[in-house]
């Protein structure tokens, strides 16, 4: 990580991936510092070096490394404004294929890790007494989505929406505010989970289902996750980014 440092940071997890890297760039353009975070180290540094950011490497699985990924963070940008959960992991599987090492691989990822970074952040933004933002990267799949990928991927980001609710009301009295982005079907190379030979014209068959009769891009999540982050008075909501497929 460089040796610059700023008054407060936004942290993006997943920050290299597709969807992470646009959020990443949508905050450069905006002028904040952005820190990338991801397990791929050399992804994060070659995002980084493009957007002229920092980065960090953490296992979200591991509460240590995303402690010492946020401790690093705040020493060099002397807070942490706003973290955004985006890191996400998934496989096209059968209802019948889970196996526990799936759900667990899944779920350590995708809601202990999110939850393990929401309370790292949080307890630093609490304690500053300056506030905060948390935008949680979830999934129309958590809204019960048909066509999503897998059972247990559904079930990873319906933890997430239910734990961006309870957070935003425990989190509110340090203004911390909580909100989530519900994906649909994006161009990104998580989509790809579904371009398998078993499942030739599924993505086909999904885009005649979407309203718009198109996919989302991911700046197109990236403009919504940058809205919550500043939206001051909405907390504890779930945007959905889909092109009309799930309405609440």
């Amino acid at each position: 990580m460089s040796t610059t440092r700023h008054e407060g940071a936004y942290l993006v997890t997943g920050g290299a991936g597709a969807i992470g890297t646009a959020i990443c760039e949508r905050l450069v353009d905006m002028g904040l510092s952005v820190v990338v975070a991801d397990a791929n180290a050399q992804a994060a540094e070659d995002v980084a070096g493009r957007l002229k950011c920092d980065y960090v490497t953490v296992d979200l699985r591991d509460r240590a490394s995303v402690d010492a990924a946020v401790e690093t963070v705040v020493q060099e940008h002397s807070a942490i404004r706003g973290v955004v959960n985006c890191a996400g992991v998934t496989r096209l599987m059968d209802f019948f294929e889970i196996s526990t090492e799936d759900w667990n691989w899944m779920m350590d990822i995708n809601a202990l890790g999110t939850m393990h970074v929401m309370q790292a952040v949080g307890s630093r933004m609490r304690d500053a007494g300056a506030g905060g933002s948390i935008v949680n990267v979830a999934s129309i799949a958590g809204k019960g989505y048909r066509q999503t990928s897998n059972a247990a991927y559904a079930a990873t980001k319906g933890a997430v929406l239910a734990l961006t609710k309870v957070a935003a009301i425990q989190l509110a009295p340090f203004d911390i505010r909580v909100n989530a982005v519900c994906p649909g079907p994006t161009n990104s190379p998580l989509l790809n989970v579904h371009n398998t030979p078993e499942a030739q014209g599924r993505i086909a068959e999904m885009v005649e289902h979407v309203p718009l009769r198109r996919f989302s891009e991911p700046s197109d999540i990236a403009a919504a996750v940058a809205y919550l982050l500043m939206a001051n008075a909405v907390t504890g909501q779930s945007m959905n980014v889909d092109g009309g497929l799930v309405f609440d």
